[in-house]
């Protein structure tokens, strides 16, 4: 990679917090990381242009939704990647409509977030 990617990490799970930060560390990425905190989120958002937006499904259906639109109507460059444990047909399927770009379920491999920084 060429830049220093810049990430921001919306999630409440502690442990794929940990397993991210550990590989954005071997890619030097500038890392930010907002505990399920919506308002922080959005702040972080408005004041901040990231290469990529990883977003938990721990957070509130609405607001993941809210999160992907305000990222799609004030960025022009976007990844938003969406992690997930145990979804259902249903609540993925309406996730994948709010055209995101991947959708990372849990448990997940290093070499498939690799794969994510260097696409």
């Amino acid at each position: 990679m060429e830049k220093k990617q810049k990430i921001i990490v919306i999630s409440g799970d502690t442990d794929s917090v940990k397993r991210l930060n550990n590989i954005f560390k071997n890619y030097k990425c500038e890392v930010i990381n907002v505990k399920n905190n919506i308002r922080k989120a959005k702040e972080n958002i408005l004041l901040a242009d990231f290469d990529f937006y990883f977003i938990d499904t721990l957070i509130d259906i609405e607001d993941l939704s809210y999160l992907i639109d305000l990222i799609k109507d004030l960025k022009s460059k976007y990844k938003i990647i969406i992690m997930s444990h145990n979804l259902t047909q249903e609540a993925e399927r309406r996730i994948r409509s709010y055209g995101i770009t991947y959708l990372l379920k849990k448990p997940f491999s290093t070499k498939e977030v690799k794969e994510l920084l260097e696409y």
